[in-house]
């Protein structure tokens, strides 16, 4: 008999139906807003849309819950204020199992589950980051600065990281020079998205401040495809891959 569930290190998880088709759902866009309506007829299909906005909310936050998930910081499931919601975790493509007739959610698509980063002191940051920019290197001026749009994607997802221990520094908002700031670790994120055809390669390097020693660099490619989504992809794995693992260092301390 067909099924679908939920896995977490190959353990089952516990999570209530409704969830659980919500969750499909979203996977099945990740990176791209689903919106209320479209959620709600999925869910309730031959309901009136009157009596299905509380057990929407309910739905999403019991999905939440067996995510591990905070609505504030969220890994998985973005709210758009009064519009959708949009997965936002990283994914894995797997083959699916031949030895089983039994099908779940993981037999396409695994989630991956990196531990939360707990939050710091209030007005306490264990890190703070200046982003210096993506150089931009294309083979074709027609199409738009994919740069600017990753930058901007960027500190708008580390912005929403600042109760983990993270302070976004922006110049255009400064007076004062970074001398004498002494809460936090200084760092630099800086990189370059080259384009060729149509594939698009992304590198980023993090660097200790003031000396500029490199701590640890991610790149990846892909299809250009879609250009926003191409910005929210590359924004999130750049912060799964060198800020969340920095955070959680500095917030362990020295070894």
């Amino acid at each position: 008999m067909s099924r679908e569930e939920l896995l977490r290190d190959g353990v089952a998880t516990p999570i209530q139906p409704q969830p659980l088709k919500a969750l499909v759902l979203l996977v099945a866009h990740a990176g791209k807003l689903v919106s209320r309506e479209s959620i709600q007829d999925h869910l309730w299909p031959d309901t009136a849309s009157t009596d299905v906005e509380r057990s929407l909310n309910h739905t999403i936050r019991k999905l939440r819950q067996s995510l591990d998930d905070d609505a504030r910081r969220p890994r998985f499931i973005q709210t758009v204020a009064r519009r959708g919601y949009r997965f936002i975790g990283p994914l894995e493509r797997v083959e699916p199992s031949r030895s089983s007739g039994s099908r779940n959610l993981l037999t396409s698509t695994r989630l991956s589950m990196p531990d939360p980063v707990l939050p710091g002191p209030a007005g306490a940051p264990t890190v703070r980051l200046k982003i210096y920019g993506f150089r931009e290197v294309s083979d074709d001026r027609a199409w738009p600065l994919l740069s600017e749009g990753v930058v901007e994607e960027l500190t708008t997802m580390l912005v929403g990281l600042r109760d983990s221990g993270l302070a976004v520094l922006d110049d255009s908002f400064r007076t004062e020079s970074f001398q004498g700031e002494t809460t936090g670790r200084l760092f630099g994120l800086k990189g370059s998205v080259r384009r060729s055809g149509a594939k698009v390669r992304v590198n980023a390097h993090l660097a200790q401040l003031p000396e500029g020693a490199l701590v640890a660099t991610t790149a990846f490619e892909q299809e250009l495809g879609n250009v926003f989504d191409l910005q929210g992809v590359a924004s999130r794995r750049i912060i799964e891959d060198l800020i969340l693992p920095l955070l959680q260092t500095e917030r362990a301390g020295p070894t």
